[in-house]
């Protein structure tokens, strides 16, 4: 009856239905799984998490009860025991589409973006164009966009530090008299360093020929 329940959408019946069965027979294996689907059904996800745990106990091999718990703990936001269990889950069972999708986003936000893209590559691969391979493909845009920010933010950042750099470090501003003033006093290999400082704080571009040129006429007035 809890399963005609269930299907029915009729959660408060289908509940008190597994609920008395596992009374009588807590030992036989899936019933606390059944309940919390029920659970999972009316998103009470603290209590499919406890009965999805009994179940993973009860029958460790068992990788649905396995990715069921995966699923309410993502649920939760407990994204790194999460992603745990889900990797057993597709251990147990690989290449199962719905564990893959799942896992991917678990290890996006656990912090893992290349097990979460390895998960989506593998739901399209599987899955081509299912609604969950769509769901895949926007996970990665996603993944694939916060990525380009972080290096537009790193760039900036060094770019940013670069400049203080330059603004404190006197060979940055003894390096300006190279180029600006005719009373410095380096000799060539000093010379040839700051200009590799240069190049590196200030992405300076310059030919060869014209370095060499610059060099050989202002950076070899040696002081006396």
């Amino acid at each position: 009856m809890g399963e005609n329940y269930f299907v029915l959408r009729q959660m408060p019946q289908a509940e008190k239905e597994f609920a008395e069965a596992l009374h009588q027979r807590p030992e036989i294996p899936g019933l606390h799984l059944e309940l919390g689907l029920v659970y999972a059904g009316a998103a009470r996800w603290d209590k499919a998490e406890e009965e999805f745990r009994v179940e993973t106990k009860m029958q460790p091999g068992n990788a649905e009860a396995a990715y069921r718990l995966g699923a309410a703990l993502l649920q939760q936001g407990k994204a790194h025991e999460a992603r745990q269990q889900l990797e057993r889950a597709n251990r147990l069972k690989p290449d199962m589409p719905e564990t893959l999708y799942s896992l991917g986003k678990a290890a996006s936000l656990d912090g893992s973006p290349a097990a979460a893209e390895k998960a989506w590559t593998r739901v399209i691969e599987l899955e081509k164009e299912s609604s969950l391979a769509a769901q895949a493909h926007f996970g990665l845009a996603n993944l694939y966009r916060s990525k380009e920010i972080r290096l537009r933010r790193n760039r900036k950042c060094r770019s940013t530090r670069n400049c203080k750099t330059a603004s404190l470090n006197p060979k940055i501003h003894r390096a300006r008299g190279v180029f600006g003033s005719p009373d410095v006093h380096f000799d060539l290999t000093h010379a040839w360093q700051v200009y590799d400082v240069l190049a590196r704080h200030t992405r300076l571009s310059c030919r060869l020929a014209d370095l060499s040129f610059i060099l050989s006429t202002k950076c070899r007035r040696i002081r006396a």
